[in-house]
């Protein structure tokens, strides 16, 4: 058996061309398990709901839905810094009006559902809750 001055075997091509086609597979499919960037970040931020997040991408991944899946990744890389305000006159407000929906036409909706968001009185209680660390998967996954 002779080699070469870099170590490879001379005797053997047929090895050498399948070696360097596995080492690109095994590259290629260790790149493409990882996320891109910003959804990666996205997850670091989410803490202990990452793992809601991951179910999202898992689902449309085994479903083989792309084009969901690409969606899913824009919309988890686009959470950071987005989120709801919450406090207890804000919840009922909202019960009462979810009561009310069904009856009301769009353009009621829009005003009536724009109404606490302009007093102070609820908005300066809020908390801020923060769509990465609160949304479930079962709710992205109905709404993608």
């Amino acid at each position: 058996m002779s080699y070469n001055r870099y170590g490879d075997c001379q005797d053997f091509p047929f090895m050498q061309i399948v070696t360097k086609i596995m080492l690109f597979t095994g590259t290629l499919l260790f790149l493409s398990c990882q996320y891109s960037g910003p959804v990666e970040e996205a997850l670091r931020q989410s803490g202990r709901n990452r793992s809601e997040l991951e179910r999202v991408l898992d689902f449309y991944r085994e479903k083989g839905d792309d084009l969901s899946l690409q969606a899913a990744k824009f919309l988890i890389s686009e959470m950071p810094g987005h989120h709801s305000l919450e406090n207890s006159s804000l919840s009922e407000f909202r019960q009462a009006l979810d009561t009310m929906y069904p009856q009301m036409s769009n353009v009621i909706k829009r005003v009536v559902y724009q109404v606490p968001y302009r007093k102070d009185e609820f908005v300066a209680n809020a908390e801020k809750r923060y769509d990465l660390e609160t949304l479930s998967a079962d709710y992205l996954i109905a709404h993608i």
